[in-house]
């Protein structure tokens, strides 16, 4: 887990499973709080290093479960992204509601990983 930033993804997998923070900051015109699906795909992906720790063959992430989870959740919001719908589109879209559940159900799962790891290395 060290070559990925797991505070950035832990955030942008909070972000994403929860639809009352998006409602409120994605559909912000402005303000200091305002995101997107966009960002917090990237900030899940590209900014935290995962997506290149996935692609990394012979080498989990974190845990295959995990990982097929996660790869899971990226082509759901690939397919989002690709859909040029509006942000109240999005928020409402059958396939947001698979990403919220895909997401909850990773970040629960590396929150609980990361707690048994502590355990274990004493950290």
């Amino acid at each position: 887990m060290s070559r990925i930033g797991v505070h950035l993804a832990r955030e942008a997998l909070s972000e994403i499973a929860d639809e009352a923070y998006q409602c409120e900051i994605w559909l912000a015109s402005d303000g200091p709080r305002v995101g997107s699906l966009l960002e917090a795909t990237e900030r899940l992906f590209d900014d935290s290093g995962l997506g290149d720790a996935l692609a990394r063959a012979g080498s989990p992430a974190f845990d295959e479960p995990i990982d097929d989870g996660l790869r899971r959740l990226r082509q759901v919001l690939m397919r989002l992204a690709d859909s040029n719908l509006t942000v109240a589109d999005v928020l409402a879209d059958r396939r947001m509601v698979e990403a919220r559940a895909l997401a909850a159900k990773a970040l629960f799962a590396l929150v609980r990983l990361e707690a048994e790891r502590s355990r274990t290395t004493g950290e």
